[in-house]
């Protein structure tokens, strides 16, 4: 699965919620061509807990990609992810009233609602299925 942030952000953290994987790798982007791992964990048994991946910084993208495996012929899937800007210094606090977070799920009907891409109050959801 590709997810297109719609510009090139310095990432800070991605929180995802990875189902019945034995192992995920995390790439990311600037063009949608050319990617980069920028994180990965393998685990012992399958497993379906979020995790939290620190990029503080390190890496910057507008594509972010998830490749999920398993070892026997059974679904995987992404409960969530949430894409995280690196900011350098704290964000300016928001007026009492603002809107931080809207969901728009009508680009992965599938995902029932779980998907999000939270970057710096603004949220997106082009997903596309490769």
């Amino acid at each position: 699965m590709t997810v297109d942030l719609g510009q090139i952000y310095s990432l800070g953290k991605i929180e995802l919620n990875p189902q019945q994987v034995f192992d995920f790798q995390l790439y990311g982007s600037t063009d949608g061509v050319t990617y980069t791992q920028i994180a990965s964990e393998t685990y012992p048994l399958y497993t379906s807990m979020p995790t939290t991946e620190a990029i503080n910084g390190a890496a910057s993208a507008r594509y972010i990609k998830f490749n999920g495996h398993t070892t026997w012929n059974q679904y995987v899937g992404l409960g969530a992810l949430r894409v995280y800007q690196w900011l350098s210094t704290a964000p300016t606090p928001q007026p009492a009233g603002s809107q931080f977070v809207s969901f728009n799920t009508s680009a992965a009907p599938s995902l029932n609602n779980a998907m999000a891409m939270f970057v710096s109050g603004d949220l997106r959801s082009n997903v596309t299925f490769k």
